[in-house]
């Protein structure tokens, strides 16, 4: 239990580091690829929601012992945040790779 309240503390912190750095290349950036760029960093902001509700529903299957929704709700909040995760974490390591390697410096 008290892991999933620690839980709150982080599920706000990886997705604001990844949008940090999405938004520290954005200058970077040109076209297409911007616009892209702003989308993953509002999905940062849909991890953290969905993390929150993730955690929700993990706590309620711990506090009650009738059987309930809790766990589908969980599982597909937790399905939607690993996949933007994903998505997120490849486009920084896109971004951050093209940067390195086209710079003109």
């Amino acid at each position: 239990m008290l892991s999933l309240g620690l839980d709150y503390l982080f599920l706000v912190l990886y997705p604001a580091l990844i949008a940090t750095g999405l938004v520290l290349m954005t200058s970077k950036l040109t076209g297409t690829l911007t616009a892209i760029n702003k989308m993953v960093i509002f999905s940062c902001v849909v991890i953290s929601l969905c993390d929150a509700i993730e955690n929700y529903a993990l706590i309620q299957i711990i506090l009650s012992q009738a059987e309930n929704s809790n766990g589908m709700i969980a599982a597909i909040f937790a399905s939607i945040k690993f996949a933007l995760l994903g998505i997120a974490v490849l486009w920084l390591l896109f971004v951050a790779l093209r940067y390195w390697f086209f710079s003109k410096e």
